[in-house]
């Protein structure tokens, strides 16, 4: 199986071969992509030093719900994790996540306020910064998508990445 060299590909420009790339998982296209860009491929499996970029969890995940939801109107914001279901070689290590039976840290929610509601978020939690792959607030809590969060926010669930992993200017 061909490599994916993740940092090569995240200096692509051209956002849409960067994702037709990034998201390719049959042999037989992945092959002609090597052919074309050699420069972003080895042998072995996928790995590199893993930074996927930002816009890759993005584009599959909006995949995802529009599959499963036909939401054509989904932003690919804050179910990133959704697109590792579709693209097993997307899944990215959770380094933290708390739900219904754990709370979310005061430390962290509290990171939330003066953000952009995008993804991207950013927080610091035991000395690391982590990336918000999913997010889903508790019930009567909303805000609009692309504007600066007011107020602390209560999650049902919220699942961090490394910062290692993921190259959000991508």
């Amino acid at each position: 199986m061909l490599k994916r060299d993740w940092s090569s590909i995240a200096k692509l420009i051209d956002v849409h071969t960067r994702v037709a790339i990034s998201l390719a998982t049959d042999s037989e296209i992945l092959k002609c992509f090597e052919l074309g860009f050699p420069h972003l491929f080895t042998e072995g499996d996928d790995e590199g030093p893993f930074k996927i970029p930002l816009s890759i969890l993005q584009q599959a995940a909006t995949e995802v719900a529009v599959e499963e939801y036909g939401d054509e109107e989904f932003e690919g914001n804050f179910w990133l994790h959704r697109g590792g279901q579709k693209y097993p070689h997307l899944n990215i290590p959770l380094s933290h996540k708390w739900d219904l039976d754990n709370e979310v840290p005061k430390q962290v929610s509290d990171q939330f306020v003066g953000q952009k509601a995008l993804a991207g978020i950013v927080v610091t939690y035991l000395g690391r910064q982590h990336f918000v792959l999913n997010m889903v607030l508790s019930s009567r809590q909303e805000f609009v998508v692309g504007s600066v969060i007011t107020k602390p926010l209560r999650f049902d669930e919220l699942y961090l990445v490394l910062l290692d992993y993921i190259d959000v200017d991508k």
